[in-house]
């Protein structure tokens, strides 16, 4: 490639970057979130409520809602508690959970949560991770 040709490529790869850079930093940080999360409101995120209804806040560039949908990444806040529906009204566990790392793996997820305690003894359900059977042997 002549050297113009090559200078002309630079130049339009330097002007793409800078569009690029303009747009991404437009976009706030939030902490537990990277950058580059684009959900509606950002302060939803690391607010130890899980805001699973939308499909964008509980995912992996989101930081998983910044930990809130799992028992061993989510903080209490002053108003709200982990594992509870919003303003604490009732719990909820963390069936949403979606971290690879801390995600509840059962063989029927309607078994959580649905008012009785699946505890065999090597219940799988009745664990930390899965909320003590999403709530129901507590």
């Amino acid at each position: 490639m002549p050297f113009a040709a090559r200078t002309a490529a630079a130049a339009v790869g330097l002007a793409f970057a800078a569009v690029a850079t303009a747009t991404t930093s437009t976009t706030t940080a939030t902490p537990g979130a990277p950058a580059y999360c684009a959900v509606a409101d950002s302060s939803q995120i690391g607010n130890a409520f899980c805001n699973s209804d939308s499909g964008l806040y509980n995912t992996a560039i989101c930081g998983w809602d910044g930990g809130d949908c799992c028992a061993p990444t989510c903080t209490d806040t002053a108003t709200q508690m982990c594992g509870y529906a919003f303003n604490n009204t009732r719990a909820i566990a963390f069936k949403q959970c979606k971290d690879p790392k801390y995600a509840c793996q059962v063989p029927n997820a309607t078994s959580l949560g649905n008012g009785y305690c699946n505890d065999d003894g090597n219940s799988v359900y009745n664990t930390a991770i899965c909320g003590w059977d999403g709530g129901d042997c507590c």
